[in-house]
């Protein structure tokens, strides 16, 4: 049977680790659910700059549904393959046991037959479908300079929703920076309590009493929101034992968002967040720091990634109360010496004619200096508006809109124009 060999020489030290359920609607694996089988983590020679080990394939009689991988610190290359054949899927998640199964991925939710970067793992449950080859591709990743001991510790896996093989296949190598790599073997692996190379002991770095610990689990680690001002929640949970006090503190991007509550809790507990509107040009970036202290996973880093202002100069806006403004509104066909104007308009019903959508004309100004690289709205001869941009009250829906001025509305000294066509302006 032929193996696949990941990438380059890949990754570090790595044990290999079967969980002993075999119910796939079993609760999800916790450190001391897991045993270690085979594999070691030696320590790197000092003579090399990079080291490369880990086990090109372990063999496991019998179909086992949970395993885990251990990652340690200094990786600078890591991959992890599955050679099943049974037509498998997989579900995995970094740090955290995957709430999800195998089999049932959310509907939508990508399945893809690639590996995924540490990355993609540490933010959210990972489905990977079996490859005609019979490979289920869980993770292949590389890191610059190394990965840092803050991002290390254990990737868990569940596999199922095909057939039972007699024959299972893991493939994990990885490559490590040997100097940061043996900074942390000397520490944890090679100490006076006698543990050893042999990686069935690895799993008490994470924490020595981890089978009665609380586990830190924060979710999303990352929420996108629109430029718009607004508000978004986490939500803390202690997926281990015990009580777990924690807090949570903004440490970056202070100046547009800040926790309303939820600064702390014990256990399950929800982190508020309000954030203003963002005028700028480029995303931008905020952390909130969770710390339990004694859990695993603590401190836990989470970000809110605010999208850059979706407005240009020309962009014409409609708000809660249906109050229309157009910043440019030049004329069509320009003329030398043409005004430009900014107007306000305000939807205003007419019961003799339900159908229209009419908006009032409320205010509007010579702009002195109507020179905008943006696509501006447009008035013709015979008094048509076209707005090319109109940006929606939630911040994120666009529309083109076409009205035209109504002398059958226009009687009582006030100027309406109704709309005749609009759409969305796709990105």
């Amino acid at each position: 049977m032929k193996l696949r060999l990941p990438i380059m020489i890949l990754l570090s030290a790595v044990s290999i680790c079967l969980c002993c359920s075999y119910d796939l609607f079993a609760a999800n694996p916790v450190p001391s659910d897991c045993i270690s089988l085979t594999g070691f983590y030696p320590r790197a020679p000092d003579d090399v700059t990079y080291y490369t080990f880990g086990n090109l394939s372990d063999t496991y009689q019998g179909y086992k549904p949970y395993f885990r991988v251990f990652i340690p610190p200094g990786t600078v290359v890591e991959a992890l393959d599955i050679l099943d054949d049974g037509k498998q899927t997989a579900v995995a998640r970094h740090k955290v046991p995957p709430t999800g199964l195998p089999e049932f991925p959310p509907i939508g939710y990508p399945v893809t037959y690639y590996p995924y970067t540490l990355t993609e793992l540490e933010s959210a449950d990972r489905w990977s479908s079996e490859t005609n080859e019979g490979f289920l591709y869980i993770t292949a990743d590389s890191f610059y300079p190394y990965l840092d001991i803050s991002r290390a510790g254990w990737m868990y896996v569940k596999v199922g929703g095909g057939n039972y093989s007699s024959v299972y296949i893991t493939q994990f190598i990885a490559t490590v920076d040997t100097k940061i790599y043996n900074d942390w073997w000397d520490k944890y692996i090679k100490n006076e309590a006698g543990w050893n190379m042999y990686v069935q002991n690895v799993g008490t770095y994470i924490d020595p009493t981890a089978a009665s610990a609380p586990i830190l689990a924060v979710d999303p680690t990352n929420q996108a929101v629109p430029d718009t001002s607004g508000t978004t929640t986490f939500y803390v949970s202690n997926s281990g034992t015990g009580t777990m006090p924690w807090t949570a503190v903004v440490i970056s991007g202070s100046d547009w968002l800040s926790i309303t509550s939820g600064s702390s809790g014990s256990d399950a507990g929800t982190i508020t967040c309000d954030y203003t509107a963002n005028t700028g040009t480029a995303n931008r970036i905020a952390t909130i720091r969770v710390t339990a202290t004694g859990a695993m996973n603590s401190p836990t880093d989470i970000t809110v990634t605010q999208a850059a202002s979706a407005m240009t100069a020309c962009t014409a806006t409609l708000d809660g109360n249906l109050s229309l403004h157009i910043p440019f509104l030049s004329y069509l066909i320009p003329y030398w010496g043409a005004p430009s104007y900014w107007a306000d308009l305000v939807y205003e019903p007419n019961p003799a004619y339900p159908t229209w959508i009419p908006f009032k004309l409320t205010n509007a100004a010579t702009i002195q200096s109507g020179i905008f690289s943006c696509e501006a709205s447009t008035l013709s001869d015979d008094l048509k508006i076209h707005i090319p941009d109109l940006l929606y009250p939630d911040g994120i829906t666009r529309m083109w809109v076409d009205m035209e001025y109504s002398p059958v509305l226009s009687t009582d000294s006030n100027a309406y124009f109704v709309v005749t066509n609009y759409g969305v302006v796709s990105n």
